[in-house]
């Protein structure tokens, strides 16, 4: 027999005689790192004739963004971005919620922001329609019936 017989075979495809399989030529397969956002591998070992693999390698998860604490907008390992809200005034902030207000075109100081003089007015409509209609059904159940 004159092929090459791959280092799992025990018997010669080409003339069917029984022989001794060549032993594995294995490399390395080298790990890989994890990142914040993306998996890592285990080193690992395979033979470069067959594609065997001795030792498989497995996967490591991802390791997510590291931050020093809710308020922190830049990832420790990798500088990744993110949007923090202002604590006190719920604007999204990387120094202070009056300059994202004024970007926005409102001048007026967070701290002072609330209700629009059109909120309070639908509120108050609300508020009588849902008392007069009470009202009504008060007089019209209650004291009409007593007078007939």
């Amino acid at each position: 027999c004159v092929g090459t017989v791959p280092c799992v075979d025990t018997t010669c495809k080409w003339c069917g005689e029984a022989v001794t399989p060549i032993a594995h030529d294995m490399v390395t397969d080298a790990a890989k790192a994890p990142t914040c956002t993306e998996t890592g591998l285990t080193e690992g070992a395979h033979c470069s004739r067959c594609d065997t693999a001795t030792t498989a390698q497995q996967t490591v998860a991802a390791t997510g963004h590291k931050y020093d604490n809710d308020s922190d907008a830049s990832c420790n390992v990798c500088g990744a971005e993110r949007a923090v809200e202002n604590q006190t005034n719920g604007n999204e902030n990387t120094a202070n919620g009056s300059e994202n207000n004024a970007q926005n075109g409102n001048t007026e100081d967070p701290a002072k922001q609330g209700l629009s003089g059109g909120a309070i007015a639908g509120i108050v409509i609300g508020a009588v329609v849902v008392l007069g209609g009470g009202g009504f059904a008060l007089f019209w159940f209650v004291i009409r019936k007593k007078k007939a």
